[in-house]
């Protein structure tokens, strides 16, 4: 596998992957393209990695570097038995990003390394609709919806099913994690704006609430694709931005809320 065959696996737009395919003939090469994919190391390579690249607009010096240790975990990957789809599926989130930053920005670009360490260091992977990532420290397994994930309950119970037995098999020692989700989606807010029988509505049903922060941002990025826009400039493409708009502007809180998961 090289670069190229993997941007084309992950499906990156062919711009970018032309850009990033320049870049990697022309970067210096650095020992944090390795260090990165090791668990206990990967946030501080993160850091380093980003002082390294420095200043760039649009990201992709970053995202350069990020996909070509995306070549070393897929080495893990092979070496543990994981399959290549759970890999392919996994690395998407980079093309995911770049498509999401391009709607909200109206240029491709890469602002997500912060995260994205976690998929290369095999601690967050993507199994059917949802993604999961462990966190040893809290010893909790979390849970992630990725942009455009479908979340009807069925889609849900088998990608948990399919995420139980990934455990099971690879990684034993966390098998008795409890399931976490921190999201906008579990906002009590949503009660008000949506109807009982929506398919949100019905998603986080699928949770206990343990606590919510009222003051979180986090709907402003995932419903409307940016937090730097006032209330009145929110767009109102879609059913869920008009209504949510309107919520802001007549002064309600989303927030974000942390719930453990009672099935689905």
């Amino acid at each position: 596998m090289n670069l190229k065959q993997l941007c084309e696996m992950i499906e990156m737009p062919a711009e970018v992957t032309k850009t990033v395919l320049s870049l990697s003939e022309r970067l210096p090469q650095t020992g944090l393209i390795r260090v990165i994919t090791q668990q206990e190391k990967a946030r501080e390579a993160y850091s380093e990695l980003e002082e390294l690249c420095g200043e760039n607009r649009d990201g992709y010096t970053m995202l350069t570097y990020m996909l070509l240790a995306a070549l070393e975990t897929q080495v893990k990957y092979q070496k543990k038995g994981i399959s290549d789809d759970i890999f392919y599926d996994t690395m998407k989130c980079f093309s995911r990003f770049v498509r999401e930053h391009r709607a909200s920005f109206g240029r491709y670009g890469f602002d997500r390394g912060f995260w994205t360490y976690r998929q290369l260091s095999m601690t967050l992977f993507r199994i059917g609709t949802l993604e999961y990532e462990y966190v040893d420290e809290e010893q909790v397994t979390y849970i992630h919806i990725p942009t455009g994930a479908n979340l009807e309950r069925p889609l849900c119970a088998e990608s948990y099913a399919a995420m139980f037995d990934f455990t099971a098999k690879y990684y034993s020692d966390r098998a008795n994690y409890e399931f976490i989700l921190d999201s906008w989606l579990l906002s009590p807010a949503l009660d008000e704006l949506l109807d009982p029988d929506s398919r949100i509505i019905q998603f986080k049903n699928c949770f206990q609430m343990d606590s919510w922060n009222k003051n979180a941002a986090d709907a402003l990025q995932w419903v409307f694709g940016r937090r730097d826009l006032s209330y009145e400039q929110l767009p109102e493409h879609t059913s869920l931005q008009r209504r949510m708009k309107q919520h802001f502007l007549n002064g309600g809180v989303i927030g974000c809320a942390r719930g453990h998961l009672k099935g689905f």
